[in-house]
């Protein structure tokens, strides 16, 4: 059998968004340095990592195919996921090129491809 990869793709209209838990889960894992703030006007809170390079990046930003985000989602269970977010994990041959693409928030992994408009 192939080697495979696994990625993490939202399978639900809304988008990839992992919960505040598992963020910071991630971020405890991967190392990375995190902050939790307080949103104006929310009930929520905006997840906020600094990347090897020193730049700020959003949860959205987090690698689908990242071995600890992977883990979180092994192990949390439905608490990886917001009122508007399903993520879930895909496996495709580890050789395949790929990109995540999106109806309304709705994902799949499709193998990349020229295309020119």
């Amino acid at each position: 059998m192939a080697d495979t990869r696994k990625i993490v793709i939202n399978q639900s209209y809304g988008g990839f968004y992992p919960s505040d838990k598992a963020a910071v889960q991630w971020a405890r894992y991967s190392g990375h340095r995190f902050s939790l703030i307080k949103q104006q006007r929310s009930s929520g809170y905006s997840f906020l990592w600094v990347d090897i390079n020193g730049h700020t990046k959003s949860r959205m930003d987090i690698p689908r195919d990242c071995p600890h985000l992977i883990r979180v989602i092994e192990e949390m269970g439905q608490e990886i996921n917001t009122r508007c977010s399903n993520l879930g994990i895909v496996e495709i041959p580890s050789d395949v090129d790929w990109e995540i693409q999106e109806y309304d928030g709705i994902e799949w992994v499709a193998e990349k491809h020229r295309t020119w408009r």
